[in-house]
């Protein structure tokens, strides 16, 4: 029985993918979603695509007749290839010839691939004719029509009519265009109209002279004309169903050395032999700025469609990092490169790829994620990223070019963990401040900005749109090789994308706007602004501005752990805040769980230990939660203040109801002194000579224990072990993927080496390697502290705020306590009580921002460890006193050293002074932009305006800069100029006019 025919296809195209893979043919395998109409209009235009066409509706036939039949057809060619391969020279080894082996023969230049294209024709047409079928008979059983689908295959017995079979001249690919303009010399290519006694090979120079023969009458003709009307354009290949001149065709056997071919005229011609490496004209270059910015993504070639994501990623990562044009080349792609070093080898051995140095490998485990549902068996998600570098070109060519990142392996976030981390694209790019010629210019800026914010971009199969944009901060670019000055660094935004369709995505259901990730299911359609209406729920938040609204997704991308999905009886949303009696809030970002909950989180992130506070994120909230002291039960619940909530959230979405940590309390350590704290020590201290020289003392006994240390390990493999661990900053990575990254045999990092080789028996004392390892390590760490001022107090510690709920603390009083002995050379208890201590908040820029408070232990917040409490009495809250802070997961600096906090006396906090002439701020709301453009544009020109409001220079570093630097020249940090900058930097910097920044009252 034949095979059922929704299967002939797919069988067919598995078949043509395996020859592609094999010989490098280059088939092209047909949209199956096209007309026969645009099918046949392209095949007379295009010689290349007529022969896959013909390839196609051969093999769909032998498969409909008989399955096994074309297996052996396919073995015939593989010795016809064989055969003509033998006087093959390759230009990579000009004076070698390919050896007659049972290895398939691959095509590497339009001329090979010629002849094994018409070779390949040639075994299926004689099959065909071989068992009495006719051309005709071809037609009815494929059943190709002009309306309906051409490449699907009609029931058996189906009547199909076909127009006349005017037999066309295939016209050489090069002389093809969109408009299917004739070449200009006719007298080559000739339409006929009767049978042909040329045939004319698409890039060759002359025809070739055939046998004389009678035209076909009836369907017995024993010739193959695959007829415009069948598959765009007529072919005759030869006659009696033979190739061109005597042909001995070989069976199962070897192919005989006497197996002869006539000479086709014009297939010798140097030029179709040459490797395939782009097309033979280069293109007008690109000269408007849009084309120039969409000439930044490169192609994704047809081969490529079909194949996973992250296949389709690392194929064009590496084509960018060797300079390789996908869209140019002849491949195909199977299942087996999900193996990448099979994908690898596939790629190297294509002459584009030969001499090529491939970019680096992605993390093993990252690449098996991202093959199978892109979520690792640790739960980490696979991300993708790329960066924009602007190029040299300044009057053609693409503007930027594109660096794509290997997939990683990283934390989730809920968009990821609802809409599948592989629709998340995160890209790099300068800002306008950095930009060059000719790009500068304000509206070439303005234009280019809005192509980043609101332009959708082809990448990688699929269709991506910006949604938000963060500051980067500033990277110093690459030096170069050559002689010169140093690269300045340059300010960054990164933009994150998202997919809203592909290649591989399914349409959109419309019962489900908002379809839920699920591994392994293919991904639906879905535009950026239902995204954002799921995640921000904008019809319940049209009163919001829209810039705060655009900040609030930043939530939504948070890398976090899911730990519980709480019910809605179990959220308490709180009405009010804790407020003093003048109104202040008290209880900024800031919330209690029970104690069934912090257990919860304990078993589900395997601590050791119940964590006594967490920073996370829940629905619309986010900020700390602290152990409920007076919670005694077994049931489940957290709660959430106003100042927690940052937008109107129903909570009815799972994900918006699943508690997301970010963080949580550990066990502290003796914190590093930030530099930004020195200066104002030294202005409250009571003997400023004392000061500094307990600071300095510091130094010197910091420095002087390192290298104790680093003397002790050396001789000591215990104390050598101790060292490497104490120095290692590679934990996090080695518990990310739960090993050890490798790379040249030896651990990436140099602590894992140092480790890796103690663990082997290796000695430092005998290893000159391991000493120079352990040496720059030492140094590196000394000049931090004489660069950065990264000077270690013994006694201080950084820990979170969170703010006493039961009113037992008094104003001006903190409790801290540790889960451990805190130890010391001067200091060993496990809790600060009846002293005084110094609290601090980074960044510091008034002398109020360092505070001297009383710590006491109080038995009723025993709970409550490595965290410290601040009071809720008061009229201020502690944490605004220090810049402003808050309790939303903000670390304090405590220190009880005391030399340090015996000379130390607070300064009042200063009335700030009155800025809004200074400042521009948007008062639009997301309502305003509704009723401006509508409810279908409102998101996307709240992106767009969002985007171009935060791609702009920041002003925040460049005024405290300013700031630091006139109050070392003025050698004084309490005074009213040092005032107005330092308010400057706590306002909403970014919305400074700078024109307007000169007029600050500074000078007097």
């Amino acid at each position: 029985m034949a095979p059922q025919n929704d299967t002939i296809l797919e069988k067919v195209i598995t078949t043509i993918r395996e020859l592609n893979s094999k010989y490098n043919l280059g088939i092209e395998i047909p949209d199956t979603t096209s007309t026969g109409s645009l099918v046949s209009s392209r095949a007379q235009c295009d010689a290349k695509f007529a022969r896959s066409l013909a390839i196609l509706k051969y093999a769909i036939h032998h498969y409909y007749r008989n399955v096994f039949v074309l297996d052996k057809i396919l073995r015939s060619f593989l010795w016809e290839a064989l055969a003509i391969s033998e006087d093959w020279i390759h230009p990579c080894h000009p004076h070698d010839m390919i050896a007659a082996t049972t290895t398939p023969p691959k095509a590497h230049s339009p001329g090979e691939l010629l002849r094994l294209q018409l070779t390949l024709i040639n075994v299926l047409k004689r099959a065909a004719e071989t068992t009495g079928d006719t051309s005709s008979a071809v037609d009815d059983e494929v059943g190709f029509s002009q309306s309906a689908n051409p490449f699907q295959p009609a029931s058996a017995g189906a009547t199909v009519s076909h127009p006349s079979t005017t037999t066309c001249v295939l016209i050489p690919e090069s002389t093809c265009t969109a408009t299917c303009v004739p070449p200009p010399d006719t007298a080559q290519y000739t339409p006929v109209d009767s049978p042909a006694k040329e045939i004319p090979i698409p890039g060759a120079q002359r025809t070739v002279p055939e046998q004389e023969h009678t035209p076909p009458s009836s369907s017995h003709s024993h010739s193959c004309d695959i007829s415009s009307g069948e598959l765009g354009v007529g072919v005759r290949l030869g006659d009696h169903g033979h190739p061109p001149g005597n042909v001995t065709i070989p069976g199962d056997a070897s192919p005989s050395v006497l197996t002869t071919y006539s000479e086709v005229s014009g297939i010798d011609d140097p030029s179709l032999y040459e490797p395939i490496l782009g097309p033979p004209q280069t293109p007008a270059p690109v000269v408007d700025l849009q084309s120039r910015l969409d000439a930044t993504w490169p192609i994704l070639p047809s081969w490529l469609t079909r194949a996973p994501f992250a296949v389709a990623w690392e194929v064009t990562r590496i084509a960018l990092h060797c300079g390789v044009v996908l869209d140019n080349l002849a491949m195909s792609c199977d299942e087996t490169w999900s193996d990448y070093d099979i994908m690898c080898r596939a790629l190297r051995e294509h002459p584009s790829f030969a001499t090529k140095v491939f970019p680096g490998r992605p993390a093993p485990d990252a690449w098996a994620a991202g093959l199978r549902g892109f979520e690792s068996l640790q739960r980490q998600h696979v991300t993708f990223a790329a960066s924009l570098v602007q190029t040299k070109n300044v009057r053609s060519g693409p503007i930027f070019s594109l660096v794509m990142k290997p997939a990683v392996l990283d934390k989730g976030c809920r968009l990821y963990r609802r809409f599948g981390p592989d629709r998340f694209l995160s890209l790099a790019t300068p800002s306008p401040s950095s930009w060059t010629a000719p790009i500068n210019d304000p509206d070439k800026s303005e234009e280019v900005i809005r192509w980043l914010s609101s332009c959708s971009h082809r990448l990688a199969g699929r269709q991506w749109r910006a949604f938000y944009a963060r500051d980067s901060g500033r990277k110093v670019p690459q030096a170069s090789v050559l002689l010169g000055p140093q690269p300045k660094a340059i300010s960054q935004t990164t933009l994150t994308y998202f997919a809203e369709d592909g290649s591989d995505f399914a349409a959109a259901c419309s019962p489900f706007p908002w379809p839920r990730h699920v591994s392994g299911e293919p991904r639906q359609k879905l535009e950026v602004r239902e995204m954002l209406d799921w995640l921000l729920q904008l019809d319940r938040n049209e009163d919001q501005l829209y810039l705060k609204l655009f900040a609030r997704i930043q939530l939504g991308l948070s890398k976090t752990t899911a730990v519980a999905v709480l019910d809605q009886d179990q959220i308490r949303h709180m009405q009010k805040d804790v407020v003093s009696p003048i109104g202040q809030v008290m209880n900024d970002g800031v919330g209690r769980m029970s104690l069934s909950l912090a257990r919860k989180v304990r078993d589900v992130l395997e601590l050791s230990d119940v964590p006594s506070a967490i920073q996370g994120r829940l629905g619309s909230a986010k900020g700390m939660w602290i152990i409920d002291v007076e919670d005694t039960g077994s049931d489940i619940w957290i709660e959430t203040w106003p100042s927690q909530r940052k937008w109107n959230c129903d909570f009815l979405h799972q994900e918006h109801r699943t508690l997301e940590i970010k963080d949580f309390v550990a066990e502290p350590r003796s914190a590093n002194l930030n530099i930004q704290f020195l200066p104002i020590l030294e202005d409250r201290a009571k003997d400023k000579q004392i000061m500094r020289k307990v600071v300095g003392d510091n130094v010197l006994r910091q420095l002087s224990d390192e290298l104790e240390a680093l003397r002790n390990a050396i001789k000591h493999p215990l104390q050598f072990r101790k060292w490497v661990d104490e120095n290692s900053t590679a934990r996090k990575k080695r518990l990310a993927h739960s090993s050890v990254p490798f790379l040249a045999g030896l651990p990436e990092s140099k602590e894992e080496q140092l480790s890796y080789l103690g663990d082997g028996g290796f000695e430092p004392t005998k290893q000159k390697f391991m000493q120079d390892m352990m040496w720059k390590l030492q140094s590196k760490k000394c000049e931090n502290v004489t660069k950065k001022m990264s000077i270690r107090i013994p006694n201080s510690a950084y820990l979170y705020m969170v703010v006493d709920f039961w009113g037992i603390l008094e104003e001006n009083e903190v409790h801290v306590c540790f889960s451990s002995t805190f130890r010391t050379e001067g200091f060993s208890d496990s809790m600060l009580h009846g002293c005084d201590v110094l609290v601090a908040r980074s960044p510091a820029h008034l002398v109020s921002d360092i505070q001297r408070v009383k710590a006491v232990f109080k038995p009723e917040l025993r709970a409550l460890k490595n965290v410290i409490v601040f009071p809720a009495k008061g009229d201020v809250a502690l944490a605004d006193k220090l810049s402003g802070g808050d309790y939303d997961g903000g670390r304090a600096w405590v220190c009880w050293e005391p030399a340090i906090v015996s000379n130390f006396e607070n300064a009042n906090v200063p009335t700030r002074p009155d800025l809004s002439g200074f400042l521009r701020k948007d008062e639009a709301s997301f309502g305003d932009l509704t009723r401006q453009v509508g409810k279908s544009s409102a998101a996307s020109t709240m992106i767009t305006r969002s985007i171009s409001f935060e791609i702009q220079p920041k002003f925040l570093g460049i005024v405290t800069k300013f700031k630091e630097r006139l109050c070392y020249s003025m050698n004084d940090v309490n005074n009213e100029q040092a005032l107005w900058l330092s308010s400057a930097t706590a306002s909403p910097i970014k919305s400074i006019l700078t024109p307007q920044l000169a007029k600050l009252p500074l000078f007097f």
